[in-house]
């Protein structure tokens, strides 16, 4: 036999020996079952964090879960989202190792799950939940483009830190790219009924944001900064010195297209038409590998 046709021969035998081996070419978009990925132990609750994947030439996650097992027995609680992380060092900036993520002041560590949609900027979102007993979900924040990281702080010395994050609804604001766009800060505090809008309570933090855009002008013209200080007014609830802002520190040529963009986003009453649009910026509650430690 020639060494060509020993060549073929062996590499049809190889090919027949790692085929049936790989499930994802014998099934084809089929499900994985549910492994589990990582797990924690809290004082009343076990938690797990499983994965699901879907088979095929490209392999990839279809979905993830979070299990909420009661130590003493009783109903568990599931959660399941696209992307899902339980870590806080990657999400709470400046967050340190040992440092207990207690959202509603009762000396508890409680669970904040955050899950990602994919794809381009979007979108974030986080629900929290007390690992006290019973178990209660104190609330979920959506927060789309703005939620890869938040920031805890108590701003108000009640012990339960508020979520600070910025508003993506000003993105691409007069077709500037996405990078160059205002992004105004966010804040949510815990109230009765969930995780609250709470921008007009906590002010300082736009004073801050305030000082920060001016120190950016200081050294030249940016669209994004100018913007990002007449937005910061408007959140506050002082329409009248946002616009005296724009007015002042705006310098693009499109300034009249984007005023009348930012009457929309802020549900403002455009001249000349018959009624206000619902205004989408006010106060309201949102609605309430191998296995490792989390």
């Amino acid at each position: 036999m020639s060494k060509a046709c020993l060549f073929f021969l062996s590499l049809i035998l190889l090919l027949g020996a790692v085929a049936p081996a790989s499930a994802e070419s014998a099934n084809p978009g089929q499900l994985s079952s549910w492994k589990v990925v990582k797990k924690k132990a809290f004082p009343n609750y076990n938690v797990e964090i499983l994965e699901r994947w879907m088979m095929g030439k490209f392999p990839r996650i279809d979905s993830m879960k979070a299990r909420i097992v009661p130590k003493e027995g009783g109903s568990v609680t599931e959660f399941e989202a696209t992307w899902l992380t339980p870590d806080p060092r990657e999400f709470v900036v400046g967050w340190k190792e040992g440092q207990v993520l207690d959202m509603n002041g009762d000396g508890l560590e409680d669970l904040v799950l955050r899950s990602s949609t994919g794809g381009a900027h979007c979108c974030y979102s986080y629900d929290i939940f007390s690992l006290a007993k019973p178990l209660k979900k104190l609330g979920e924040v959506e927060l789309q483009d703005c939620g890869e990281q938040i920031v805890l702080h108590d701003l108000n010395g009640d012990k339960k830190p508020e979520i600070i994050s910025c508003d993506a609804k000003f993105t691409y604001l007069g077709d500037l790219p996405y990078a160059q766009s205002p992004f105004p800060p966010a804040i949510y505090t815990l109230g009765l009924s969930g995780y609250e809008r709470a921008d007009q309570a906590f002010k300082q933090v736009y004073q801050e944001d305030l000082a920060r855009q001016r120190q950016i002008l200081q050294q030249g013209f940016k669209p994004a900064a100018a913007l990002q200080i007449a937005t910061d007014y408007f959140l506050m609830g002082d329409e009248k010195k946002g616009w005296e802002e724009f007015n002042a520190l705006y310098q693009g040529a499109d300034k009249e297209k984007i005023r009348l963009q930012l009457l929309q986003k802020m549900g403002l009453k455009i001249p000349g038409a018959e009624s206000a649009p619902a205004n989408p910026l006010g106060s309201s509650a949102a609605p309430v590998e191998s296995t490792e430690s989390l």
